[in-house]
């Protein structure tokens, strides 16, 4: 196979992140492998200040390596997708870097390769992905909001769940435990998180009704981790409602999303539910509040992004 051609490197990474110490260790690989064409950059705390960090440096033959989790990733793809950004540079190639534990997309798009961007330019290939859009409209006529997720959205208890998986504090508590200790650990807040989870309404389906979690995930990127339902096209997503929040129903619901062996979920294109309570919320791991009343759309981003993933 040949090696993927690029013009430079444009890593992007945060200095203060959990795992800052592996992003650099990795820049300085990528710097001896390829010296003269690495590009670093902090990243910023918000979509804009990505999207002026893009605008500063990104150019025509470029590959773009977010350095750190999903949200580094999903961030930085929703400031490529700006329109902002020239029209030549939004098909540039994106390569996922994780440098922790929580990097599933990175994981997803190139396996035990997640880590190691030397292996993926020299044997990848390039996957167009379409970014999951949700879009929250306020029921008052205010103006909406909208995200982009590259692999995964929900509100309610998996909202909150991000929170506290994202906490630095748990992070570096997991940092300094073996692997086993690390997941039976996740698997006890997690069923903590669902069991005093708080039920809040949404319409769905034109009915009204009490849930603890509806989340998304979007159908290629879930797909291509070899645990899907069934094969999914480019624009399809799995949902699920999550309603009860007994002992059984807790344990069976982290046990899927720790292993992402998602079972009895629905197909979709699109969706729409209203949602009448404020929750929490997350856009791939990133934790956030989501105002209410509001309506919530989810389909897919018409513009695709170009990852680069091997088989």
């Amino acid at each position: 196979m040949t090696a993927i051609h690029f013009d430079r490197l444009l890593v992007l990474f945060n200095p203060s992140g959990t795992n800052a110490a592996r992003a650099k260790k990795i820049i300085a690989q990528l710097e001896r492998e390829f010296p003269g064409k690495v590009i670093t950059a902090e990243t910023a705390p918000t979509v804009a200040g990505n999207v002026e960090i893009l605008r500063q440096h990104l150019q025509p033959g470029d590959i773009v390596l977010p350095c750190g989790g999903d949200g580094t990733l999903s961030s930085t793809v929703a400031a490529l997708l700006d329109p902002v950004i020239p029209g030549e540079l939004r098909n540039i190639r994106i390569l996922p870097v994780g440098t922790g534990r929580a990097n599933d997309i990175a994981r997803m798009t190139n396996g035990k390769h997640y880590a190691d961007p030397l292996f993926v330019l020299r044997h990848g290939h390039e996957l167009p992905v379409h970014p999951v859009s949700c879009v929250a409209t306020p029921l008052d006529g205010g103006e909406s909001v909208s995200w982009l997720a590259m692999y995964q959205l929900g509100f309610g208890f998996s909202g909150e769940a991000a929170g506290i998986f994202s906490d630095p504090k748990f992070r570096g508590k997991q940092s300094e435990q073996t692997l086993a200790v690390r997941e039976v650990e996740a698997f006890r807040a997690g069923i903590q998180i669902v069991r005093d989870a708080s039920h809040f309404d949404i319409t769905l389906h034109g009915r009204r009704r009490g849930v603890i979690d509806i989340t998304f995930v979007n159908g290629p990127i879930f797909a291509s981790y070899y645990r899907a339902p069934v094969r999914l096209s480019d624009k399809e997503f799995c949902y699920a409602v999550s309603t009860d929040n007994s002992l059984a129903s807790a344990a069976r619901t982290i046990f899927e999303l720790v292993t992402n062996t998602f079972n009895n979920w629905t197909l979709a294109d699109h969706l729409s539910f209203t949602l009448h309570q404020p929750i929490a919320a997350h856009i791939d791991g990133e934790r956030i509040t989501m105002a209410a009343p509001c309506k919530i759309t989810v389909t897919h981003s018409d513009e695709a992004i170009t990852m680069l993933a091997v088989d």
